[in-house]
């Protein structure tokens, strides 16, 4: 009676565990490309922008691969294993990688471009004019 017990138990516990599989698949896909953005944002604070960008791109690529080629059987076997199952991808970026910490910068450049042609302009007048007649 206790072998038929524990067998059956250990039956519903590996139903159990099979059931949620897709769902867990779900996550984990989600969890890499949370993780694989968190190392972005890493690479992009420490002023690492091209790794951070070619790092992106690659997460774009894998994410589109993902969603083109498996999400969808993943996420209908996931909702027939738990109908009330979304998955939720939420990742945000370093500012280092928006477009207004990079236009601020060409702000910042122009203006230290312009302020190098006004000196070496100025400096050139006065050499002219400091000139012995």
């Amino acid at each position: 009676m206790k072998s038929q017990t524990l067998l059956l138990m250990a039956c519903l516990v590996t139903s159990f565990l099979s059931t949620k599989a897709q769902v867990s698949s779900v996550n984990e896909s989600m969890a890499k490309i949370k993780q694989e953005v968190q190392a972005v944002n890493q690479q992009a604070n420490n002023n690492d922008i091209y790794k951070a960008v070619s790092q992106l791109d690659k997460i774009n690529d894998y994410f589109k691969r993902y969603i083109a080629n498996f999400f969808d059987d993943e996420y209908r076997k996931a909702k027939t294993e738990d109908p009330s199952y979304r998955p939720k991808l939420q990742v945000s970026f370093s500012k280092k990688l928006t477009a207004a910490y990079w236009e601020e910068r060409v702000k910042r450049s122009q203006k230290s471009l312009d302020l190098a042609k006004q000196a070496f302009s100025e400096s050139y007048h006065r050499r002219t004019l400091d000139k012995p007649v």
